[in-house]
């Protein structure tokens, strides 16, 4: 007979949130994941603070 498996890990009790490891699953999960995909975006920009660059902004809003 197969044992059942035991989802309790998954459920939410009486203790504050900040103190709940699914809380901080929930938000470092997506947190990490936006980071790591944004990298390579980050190494092809190229940040320009001059006129140049300012007008550049402006053209393109």
């Amino acid at each position: 007979m197969k044992k059942a498996i035991n989802f309790k890990f998954l459920q939410l009790n009486e203790r504050k949130l900040s103190e709940q490891w699914m809380f901080w699953l929930s938000i470092s999960i997506p947190l990490a994941l936006s980071i790591t995909l944004s990298i390579p975006l980050w190494l092809q920009t190229k940040i320009n603070i001059s006129a140049e660059g300012y007008d550049n902004f402006l053209a393109n809003i």
